[in-house]
């Protein structure tokens, strides 16, 4: 099954919640059925799908999750910001997942990734209604996802795409299941450390779970990483960047962790380290420091394929997870992350399952 591309003068779209999901652009009526038959009859229900459980529910039409992902952004940016079919697709193909996305990405650096996406005759005739988008529309769409009532939900994953489906100069964005409200910050360039709100709380530990993980660890498991090692020891972590981070008076992995990634990469004024990409490294450091035996690779190709946390990992399907692990390892970013390392196979992501069942809660690591 592939979306329809909406070709037409399509202006900008006044669609609710309660519409009916045939209302979009892109979901035609079949489209619209097949969902239908699995209780899913409004657009508020279809963002709130789990992508993966319910292509699992309609494979045998060919509906697979890398799309049903990819229609959810972009029906969250009509939903919420009234942004035409054409304009959300465009979108949606340089990497905006959602309207939180669009509420804090870099205006410069989006526009050159849509003026890039857009330079391919293949693209522009695909997308005759709209050949380019100027940097004031482009500042008016961010502007309304920063006022938008959009919050994502924890659990929904429809922020992480196929390869193939990301236009030309598209380079991987990290996505995160939740993303704090906006709160007052300080103007100050270098504040002090604070606790995060998007920080999750782990889960609380009995004590039999706590003696399992210890008697574990004995028996052969190490974690890799903890929250008192220098921040330079996490995940994606190098000495500049390190450097950086202590500029600001974050040194440890439990300060990094525990910290608000949109005022970090505010204090850090440095184009290249924004919220988002803080954002995936918390989640990379977090799942290192949680799991025993996992290295810092593994966390990375975890975080990519958007699992954030060990609970999640502890209950993930492990066919499902290596078929997506084996997706993002085929990618550039997946090579550059193994380097010349062995490519994780079915039997090490089953691994790594296990392994989150023995993971330690972060409050008394």
């Amino acid at each position: 099954v592939r979306p329809r591309v909406v070709t037409m003068e399509d202006t900008e779209t006044d669609i609710g919640l309660g519409s009916p999901l045939d209302t979009v652009p892109t979901i035609d009526v079949n489209l619209a059925r097949h969902f239908r038959d699995i209780g899913v009859v409004t657009i508020g229900q279809f963002l709130d799908l789990n992508a993966e459980d319910a292509s699992n529910r309609l494979s045998q039409h060919r509906i697979s999750f890398d799309q049903i992902a990819r229609w959810q952004s972009e029906i969250a940016l009509q939903a919420y910001l009234c942004l035409s079919g054409t304009d959300a697709q465009i979108l949606a193909e340089c990497g905006i997942a959602d309207p939180e996305d669009l509420a804090i990405a870099d205006l410069d650096h989006l526009l050159s990734r849509i003026g890039g996406f857009l330079s391919s005759e293949e693209i522009r005739e695909r997308y005759r209604s709209r050949s380019h988008i100027d940097r004031e529309t482009l500042s008016r769409w961010i502007d309304l996802a920063r006022r938008s009532s959009y919050r994502r939900k924890p659990g929904n994953n429809y922020s992480r795409k196929s390869d193939a489906t990301r236009g030309p100069n598209y380079s991987r964005r990290p996505e995160r299941r939740e993303r704090p409200l906006r709160t007052d910050r300080t103007t100050s360039r270098q504040p002090e450390p604070r606790v995060s709100i998007r920080t999750r709380t782990a889960p609380v530990r009995t004590s039999h779970e706590t003696e399992t993980a210890e008697q574990s660890e004995d028996g052969g498991l190490k974690f890799y990483l903890d929250p008192a090692d220098p921040i330079v020891d996490a995940p994606s972590i190098g000495p500049k960047t390190a450097e950086r981070f202590h500029a600001i008076g974050i040194n440890t992995v439990a300060e990094f962790i525990n910290a608000d990634p949109i005022a970090m990469a505010e204090a850090i004024g440095y184009r290249r380290i924004t919220a988002e990409i803080i954002a995936e490294w918390q989640i990379q450091a977090r799942l290192a420091c949680q799991i025993p035996n996992l290295r810092g690779h593994d966390a990375q190709i975890l975080a990519a394929c958007e699992v954030t946390n060990a609970q999640d990992l502890s209950r993930a399907d492990s066919s499902a997870l290596f078929n997506r692990v084996k997706r993002f390892v085929s990618t550039t970013e997946g090579k550059r992350i193994l380097r010349n390392g062995k490519r994780p196979d079915q039997d090490e992501v089953s691994d790594w399952i296990r392994w989150s069942q023995d993971s330690r809660s972060l409050q008394v690591a």
